[in-house]
């Protein structure tokens, strides 16, 4: 078991949950102390699309000490390296196939893709 981080915006986990029916995904950025929650509407999960969105929030709340992420493929390329190193960060891939491994994100993508599919089926506009 890993130790809680001890102040907000330490460490955080990001996902992406979708992609949705209209072609959106949402990247979802977890703080590891607070459990808040910040999340962007996105249209491609590339490393082109993730870093700026996440350099974004860094300008807004600071720069976290370790971003924990999965394997997939915005997180795993030379961009990718090379932004962490350049912002100071540390990347933390978590175990490869147990999404569990991250439950906060896991479990606030579970919620989310729920409600944006309740959304749907009632034909009520999940962006607003």
């Amino acid at each position: 078991m890993s130790p809680l981080p001890k102040r907000p915006w330490d460490e955080l986990s990001v996902d992406f949950a979708g992609p949705f029916p209209t072609g959106e995904y949402l990247l979802i950025v977890i703080d590891g102390f607070s459990r808040f929650p910040e999340v962007e509407i996105v249209y491609s999960t590339t490393t082109q699309t993730v870093n700026p969105k996440l350099n974004q929030m860094f300008a807004t709340f600071g720069t976290p000490r370790i971003l924990k992420s999965e394997n997939g493929a915005p997180f795993n390329g030379e961009n990718y390296a090379s932004f962490a190193h350049k912002l100071g960060f540390t990347h933390r891939k978590i175990t490869p196939l147990w999404p569990e491994a991250d439950g906060e994100a896991e479990r606030f993508v579970r919620s989310l893709n729920k409600f944006v599919h309740t959304c749907e089926s009632e034909s009520l506009n999940w962006e607003t």
